[in-house]
């Protein structure tokens, strides 16, 4: 990861109980050797490891392109954004695309059970599942449209497609529009051209872990470049869950990519994934464990760019059939269908020098049909922004944003972001920015309605938006030569948390609706150090603390579901011959979730929420890169929470999160 932001008792299914003093300050020892050796290391990355030397001496910076839709130097983003590489996603040893964002400051996604990762979020409110957050996959939303949430599993591109992720920290909405409150995660996959040949990798080990990927590419001519893929997935739970009867959750996925160059100047991208999710089962904190199993994926887009004038014009299309989509408190409901499908319009225009402008408008239409949302429902779902960047001076910039957007239910909502960025030289840059954002109520929150157990939750179509409005200062700059920094200090104010909670009894039922509970207000920074011992050893050490209050004692349940301190540690390490090592340290402090006691489902009854105890927990990959039949190979041996430390980032009674070690082959001919 590009380290400037730049371009947990008894045993349970084989998890045992150890010493956490002694583990405690094991690690803790270790992580202080970290920081003190960090502290001597001297200038110079290799750009494989994602810290390359034009990120030290800011020569060549990156480019990104979700922090303005446009192309620029990171030093001159108006939000806080870091970027996760290729190799980043490889050293890391991920086997999902939420493991992969383990190293990203203030950026949470924890497990709840071994094939979904979704107890979290992005700088804090943390949900289960997360839901402040948008999920792209080259500009084209990938969620739930029942409930709104980033699908950061069942991904439709396996990892060794992905060329970068960018992770935008902070509101997002003056250019996402609704969801994106807190952040935006863009997954840009490698053109065709970038991928030519043919690719096997595979991966197994603890945990039912049996991944594989085929990936060929090639070309026609010059005009046509393609890439076809072919993925399985398969894990099972970390432990024995009740209510799912330990299932081994199976995943098939097909896609295809093509690139048609039209002549010099435009071009046209298809895109298309099925994804088949033969079993797998989830727990929501709303609903109770869903079954997911049987379900079907597809998405497919087109999109047209051209570079003068430069314009870009998208239509997408997905569906998802949830076939089992069951099981919600101990009922059996009907299957669901989801959909998403829209246009994307987009124009940046360089009226002078100093200035650029982008501007552009969307369509989305989002679909959810089944008896858990009372039947067919959907939302027609407009907007309309404009970014501008304006160059004072030389050194200084003034960015402003601004999008409307219009909801069936909630009607329009206007959000804004108002930057100021300062580089007195080549190495240092101050930001100012104030932002609003907002996150519509979902179809859950708004047509939920079912009775068990003696509860009647149901949701509310008059709800308002969820609000918020941040304030941030940020820095981004090397300290020496040896020594890179990113800070970060904000303070949010959010209005209307939508939540559900007991207001009353109604015949012996308690009524639990869907509503806006009140306001919270919240202060975080986040501080991210970066070094080099040499060319081939690299380190990183960040930090993230996010302090809540109420304004309504209703809001306090939500506030306690996030960490009030997050770190991660790093050193990396790549060798001429061939070897490299990856070994991270990440603390998450406790969190405390609402408690339940899902019943009636006849395979068994799951005690979920409560406290999520602090935890400090290592992995380690090693991998060795050789030639095999003149082609690129590699061996891989990825270790998983080193230490064997039990623990949950989403308490259930019947599961717990415990080491895992997978082998993994690469092959490129």
């Amino acid at each position: 990861m590009s380290g400037l932001g730049f371009s947990a008792k008894e045993e349970i299914g084989g998890c045992k109980k150890m010493g956490y003093l002694s583990l405690s300050k094991g690690l803790l020892s270790g992580t202080l050797v970290f920081a003190l050796v960090c502290l001597s290391f001297t200038p110079a990355f290799a750009q494989e490891l994602g810290m390359g030397r034009e990120l030290l001496l800011f020569e060549e910076i990156p480019l990104v392109i979700t922090a303005a839709k446009r192309e620029l130097p990171i030093i001159e983003s108006p939000s806080a954004i870091t970027v996760i590489t290729a190799e980043d996603i490889k050293q890391s040893g991920a086997t999902q695309l939420g493991e992969a964002l383990r190293m990203v400051t203030g950026t949470h996604f924890g497990y709840t059970i071994s094939n979904w990762m979704a107890a979290g979020g992005i700088r804090g409110f943390n949900k289960l599942p997360a839901n402040k957050v948008v999920l792209l996959l080259d500009g084209v939303p990938w969620h739930s449209e029942t409930y709104e949430v980033p699908l950061v599993t069942a991904f439709p591109v396996a990892l060794e497609e992905i060329e970068r992720i960018e992770v935008l920290r902070g509101p997002g909405s003056a250019l996402y529009g609704p969801g994106a409150m807190f952040g935006v995660i863009n997954v840009i996959t490698k053109r065709p051209e970038q991928t030519k040949g043919d690719l096997f990798s595979f991966t197994g080990g603890e945990k039912g872990v049996l991944i594989s990927n085929f990936i060929t590419s090639g070309a026609v001519e010059d005009y046509l470049n393609y890439r076809f893929s072919l993925g399985w997935e398969q894990r099972d739970s970390w432990d024995y869950v009740a209510w799912s009867s330990d299932p081994v959750s199976k995943t098939l996925r097909l896609g295809a990519t093509m690139d048609y160059n039209i002549n010099d100047n435009s071009r046209l991208k298809f895109f298309a994934a099925y994804t088949d999710v033969k079993d797998t089962y989830i727990p929501f904190e709303s609903t109770g464990p869903i079954d997911y199993g049987d379900s079907d994926f597809y998405t497919t887009s087109l999109t047209y760019a051209s570079g003068e004038p430069d314009l870009m014009l998208r239509a997408f299309w997905q569906r998802k059939d949830l076939y089992n989509s069951g099981w919600v408190f101990g009922q059996r409901t009907h299957y669901l269908k989801e959909s998403r499908s829209g246009v994307q319009f987009q124009h940046t225009w360089q009226p002078w020098e100093e200035d650029i402008l982008v501007w552009g408008a969307d369509y989305t239409q989002a679909g959810s049909r089944g008896a858990i949302v009372g039947g067919k429902r959907r939302h027609d779902l407009t907007g309309v922004f404009a970014d501008n960047t304006y160059k004072l001076k030389d050194n200084l910039s003034l960015n402003s944003g601004i999008r409307q957007d219009f909801h069936p239910n909630t009607g329009g909502t206007l959000s804004h972001r108002l930057s100021t960025i300062y580089s007195p030289d080549k190495e240092h840059s101050f930001r100012f920015t104030w932002a609003s954002s907002y996150r519509n109520p979902d179809f859950i929150e708004s047509y939920y309605d079912i009775t068990a157990a003696g509860f009647h939750v149901y949701g509310q179509e008059d709800n308002n938006p969820e609000k918020a409005e941040t304030f941030e200062l940020g820095y981004m700059g090397m300290l020496t030569q040896r020594l890179g920094l990113v800070t970060n200090i904000f303070y949010t104010k959010v209005s209307d948390f939508i939540y559900f909670i007991p207001i009353g009894l109604s015949n012996g039922t308690v009524e639990m609706p869907f509503m806006n509970i009140g306001d919270a207000r919240q202060f975080g920074t986040e501080v991210e150090l970066t070094y080099a011992f040499t060319e081939w050893l690299s380190g990183k050490l960040n930090y993230t603390y996010l302090k809540q209050q109420k304004k309504h004692a209703d809001v306090e349940e939500l506030l306690l579901m996030t960490p009030a301190h997050m770190c991660n540690a790093q050193l990396r390490a790549r060798f001429d011959n061939g070897i490299s090592a990856n070994f991270s340290l990440h603390y998450r402090d406790s969190s405390q979730w609402r408690e339940y006691q899902w019943l009636g489902d006849p395979r068994g009854t799951t005690l979920a929420g409560g406290k999520a105890k602090a935890y400090l927990i290592a992995n380690l990959r090693l991998g060795y890169d050789f030639a095999l039949a003149g082609n690129d190979a590699e061996l891989a041996l990825a270790v998983f929470n080193l230490f064997n430390k039990r623990y949950n980032d989403y308490p259930l009674s019947t599961t717990a999160v415990c080491r895992r070690i997978t082998a993994s082959f690469r092959y490129a001919f």
